[in-house]
């Protein structure tokens, strides 16, 4: 199965499939696409959250370490957009009236401020940090 290969190319989802499967009493091959593509956001919105070791990896001194976690976060979101049906696009719809200052919820129960909008992403600050956020984690405008 295509979505459980490139699944598997991406380190800290491995990670996480490995821990819920082994605690499901499952196989990662038995998980389905919808699943996996839960997965794989979760773990990006740990990357975006702040206050854990993947999101301080991402501002890291050491330049291994950071660029490690950037791969991570791109390959997360190039996994998520593939396996996801037109996401992006709805949720680049959202933003149509949106102004600096603008509330957002995120699918990780955060609340993003916004600031400036990019391509696939926005950014905007969390809790007082400013962050790259996918826009695939926009739930809806508050």
């Amino acid at each position: 199965m295509k979505y459980v290969d490139d699944a598997l190319m991406i380190t800290e989802l491995v990670l996480d499939l490995e821990r819920i499967s082994e605690s499901d009493d499952k196989q990662i091959t038995d998980y389905t696409q919808t699943e996996i593509l839960k997965e794989a956001k979760w773990v990006l919105s740990n990357f975006n959250d702040g206050g854990n070791i993947l999101s301080d990896n991402l501002y890291d001194d050491n330049k291994e370490i950071r660029e490690d976690a950037e791969n991570q976060v791109k390959q997360l979101e190039k996994y998520i957009k593939k396996y996801s049906i037109n996401k992006v696009s709805e949720n680049k719809k959202l933003f149509k009236d949106i102004k600096v200052g603008d509330k957002i919820l995120l699918n990780n129960g955060k609340i993003a401020e916004f600031i400036k909008l990019n391509r696939t992403r926005f950014l905007g600050t969390i809790e007082g940090k400013e962050f790259n956020i996918p826009i695939i984690m926009v739930v809806k405008m508050i």
